[in-house]
């Protein structure tokens, strides 16, 4: 590479800049990592509890989820565009069309885009059956 390439790049206020954005937004990844970490910890133990998903904590699981890839995307220079609070924050735009649709078709979507955990079948199988069970779920 040139020499004087390499000069003007080391010497670009944009690069600079966007490093100074990187370092602040890989300190926002190990926040929201954190975040994440203490929902898939929360949400499992409401399962293990209720056999029951919390919705309220499905949805925050997805939209820090959905931050936490538009971060890595910043940080791997897959886009240049920058995440919240420089953008709206992921999911944010999605919210304002769903209410324009009526209920029935967003409850559709969003059972179609998110399995939910079904309540346990009941135990409709012979003795046969439960001898390939581990002791405690029959």
């Amino acid at each position: 590479m040139d020499q004087e390439k390499i000069k003007t790049n080391l010497l670009s206020a944009n690069q600079w800049t966007r490093i100074l954005y990187m370092a602040a937004f890989a300190l926002a990844v190990w926040v929201v990592l954190l975040v994440l970490c203490v929902i898939v910890f929360v949400q499992t133990a409401i399962v293990l509890i209720t056999s029951r998903i919390n919705d309220k904590l499905q949805d925050a699981g997805r939209l820090f989820a959905a931050y936490f890839f538009e971060l890595l995307n910043f940080l791997v220079y897959a886009t240049e565009e920058k995440p919240w609070p420089f953008a709206p924050f992921p999911g944010t735009e999605e919210q304002s069309h769903a209410t324009e649709e009526p209920d029935n078709a967003s409850e559709q979507n969003q059972e179609q885009d998110y399995p939910v955990l079904n309540e346990p079948a009941e135990d409709n199988s012979s003795d046969s059956d439960q001898g390939n069970q581990p002791p405690g779920l029959s």
